[in-house]
């Protein structure tokens, strides 16, 4: 089609097949462009006639990668991050996607005046994900989780960790950053980060979060 892909992605559907997601760039949109889906099945023939556009009107972070993961019972999340001031909000969003195309989302999954980056996303099983980020200025940074799953009856995601809140999980002096989360289990994520209690003494740390 007329415009330029860039940022493909591809995941199992655990089936045999995979969702692919991609940004699609248009004269009319030609920094921030648009996420769009696709599915295709084990035999390699695309689900629907035409792809999902599934970042509705949210101005898409330039320079940016969306992030996707397996939500480990056929389905996927894709998150991004939006522009921020004066095109954006800034807050980080996601939505779910099932092989029939039904879809929730998109949703705000981070909505902070603070500065954050290093979103990492991962399943945790059984149809949810994690991710976790680091939030704060320069030199005292943290890092946060939250677990959440698609609600297909509400139409929204219900974020399991600390009534819904961002869960701390490393608040300590100095800079916390670069975070990484990968499923364990489905009982358990791990998150490994970049200790900085000093700006030249520097360690790895890593914590387990029951799911």
């Amino acid at each position: 089609d007329e415009g330029r892909h860039e940022d493909p992605i591809i995941i199992s559907d655990n089936s045999g097949g995979g969702y692919i997601s991609w940004r699609t760039y248009t004269d009319s949109n030609p920094t921030q462009g648009e996420l769009y889906v696709q599915h295709i099945d084990g035999d390699g023939n695309l689900s629907w006639s035409n792809p999902t556009q599934i970042s509705a009107d949210i101005p898409i972070k330039v320079n940016s990668q969306q992030n996707m993961c397996s939500d480990r019972s056929g389905g996927v999340f894709v998150t991004w991050y939006a522009e921020g001031y004066p095109v954006g909000d800034g807050f980080y969003y996601g939505i779910h996607i099932t092989s029939d195309g039904s879809m929730v989302g998109p949703v705000v999954l981070i909505d902070t005046e603070d500065n954050y980056g290093n979103v990492s996303l991962e399943s945790t099983g059984n149809g949810a994900a994690a991710i976790v980020w680091k939030q704060g200025g320069f030199g005292a940074e943290n890092i946060y989780a939250q677990r959440f799953y698609a609600n297909y009856s509400t139409g929204g995601f219900e974020k399991d960790w600390n009534d819904g809140n961002p869960l701390e999980v490393a608040t300590y002096v100095g800079r916390q950053i670069s975070p990484k989360v990968t499923y364990f289990s489905d009982d358990f994520v791990a998150v490994v980060f970049e200790h900085w209690p000093d700006p030249n003494i520097s360690s790895i740390a890593g914590n387990f979060i029951s799911t």
